[in-house]
């Protein structure tokens, strides 16, 4: 594993940067995808191209924030279980345990192309419950998990820490993230 790591470390930035943009890029093609599914009215078309690029361009920008302020919070937290590396170092090597989710995502949007869209008087609640969506949102999602798992290893040969501090330095931030948000959610609500 020291050897793929030494090798991983040692790749051009921009095949790191690359590996994000094709991730964000397939995610902003999920969710084009998933979006088009849902009936509009013919008024509306010109409003929804209109969503659907900015959407399209915002998802990009997203995927590579995303990557940064959970590298860096991988990074802060690895720091304080007594880790020691560069951001830098960590940030390019966490780029490519996302293209997991990307070949994933590839195989969400495939299945997406087989649901049928919406008419305008069905329930918005069949397409979320339709088998094809389910399966694509599970495939993605443990994907990501599968994704967050190794760069729990990366956090553990890069900084130099046990696999538990590695473990930890990547579940307690997405945890706090995912508990903030479900937090936000039920204010909402």
């Amino acid at each position: 594993m020291k050897k793929i790591i030494s090798v991983i470390e040692k790749l051009p930035v921009w095949y790191s940067l690359g590996a994000i943009f094709l991730y964000s890029l397939l995610s902003a093609e999920f969710f084009s995808t998933f979006l088009r599914l849902f009936p509009y009215e013919e008024v509306i078309h010109n409003i929804f191209r209109v969503f659907l690029s900015i959407s399209y361009v915002v998802n990009i920008l997203s995927g590579f924030i995303g990557w940064i302020i959970y590298a860096f919070l991988f990074h802060l937290m690895a720091m304080l279980l007594g880790g020691y590396a560069t951001f830098k170092k960590f940030l390019f090597a966490s780029a490519y345990p996302y293209l997991i989710p990307a070949c994933m995502i590839i195989a969400g949007i495939i299945l997406l192309s087989d649901v049928q869209p919406l008419s305008l008087g069905d329930s918005e609640k069949l397409l979320i419950q339709h088998p094809a969506v389910q399966l694509a949102k599970n495939i993605i999602n443990y994907s990501i998990i599968s994704c967050y798992l190794i760069i729990s290893i990366l956090v553990h040969y890069i900084y130099r820490i046990n696999y538990i501090y590695a473990f930890l330095s990547v579940v307690i931030p997405v945890t706090t993230i995912w508990l903030i948000t479900e937090l936000v959610k039920a204010t909402m609500i």
